[in-house]
């Protein structure tokens, strides 16, 4: 696979050696569920990793955080492109360590549609995600709190905020980030629900 630049695996069930692709620079695995850093014969790979990915996504796979981040480990400052919706395996702490690796730091593109992620999340990753041009947090627990944290940074380079069947959004909230200019917003018709709390948008 040395000269293999574009891999897409679908309902694929079985483990992934980072090992194997060297030059993969697109990976979209879906199904995939572990990740091996053993070889053909069984001997540990001394150096598991993709190293030129610029795009992985992973639809509703079962990889750990830190298998994650041994794929991604070489490409800290050149993944452009993670997808990672509705990956039951990630819990929010997890998420965070994905924000403090540093790999999102140069993500333009960003999908974790129907995961557990929280405003405190999007207060973690706003700062430092200062690439931003897509992001999608549908179907999440997220707030206004969120959409202010993304939206209302100086330096906010946003194009397009996928904020659709997120529940405690507030339609205060979606006007704000449709005001900013240069943003599309992706939202649904549903109804808030009345948490109690009071976000300031000004």
């Amino acid at each position: 696979m040395d000269q293999l630049h574009l891999l897409r695996l679908y309902n694929f069930y079985g483990s992934v050696s980072p090992q194997s692709l060297p030059c993969v620079r697109v990976l979209e695995l879906e199904g995939a569920y572990a990740m091996t850093s053993q070889s053909s014969t069984g001997d540990p790979e001394p150096h598991s990793r993709a190293s030129s990915l610029v795009e992985l996504s992973v639809p509703n796979a079962s990889f750990r955080i830190d298998e994650l981040l041994q794929l991604l480990g070489p490409n800290n400052g050149d993944l452009r492109r993670l997808s990672l919706p509705h990956a039951i395996w990630l819990e929010e702490a997890d998420l965070d360590i994905l924000v403090r690796s540093g790999m999102l730091d140069s993500v333009i593109e960003l999908d974790l549609s129907g995961n557990k992620v929280t405003d405190a999340f999007i207060e973690l990753l706003s700062p430092k995600a200062q690439q931003l041009r897509v992001i999608k947090l549908g179907s999440t627990s997220i707030t206004g709190i969120s959409v202010k944290a993304l939206v209302a940074r100086p330096d906010c380079q946003l194009r397009q905020l996928d904020i659709r069947c997120c529940r405690n959004i507030s339609k205060d909230a979606i006007d704000l980030a449709r005001a900013k200019v240069g943003l599309k917003v992706l939202s649904s018709e549903v109804t808030p629900r009345n948490n109690g709390r009071k976000i300031r948008y000004e």
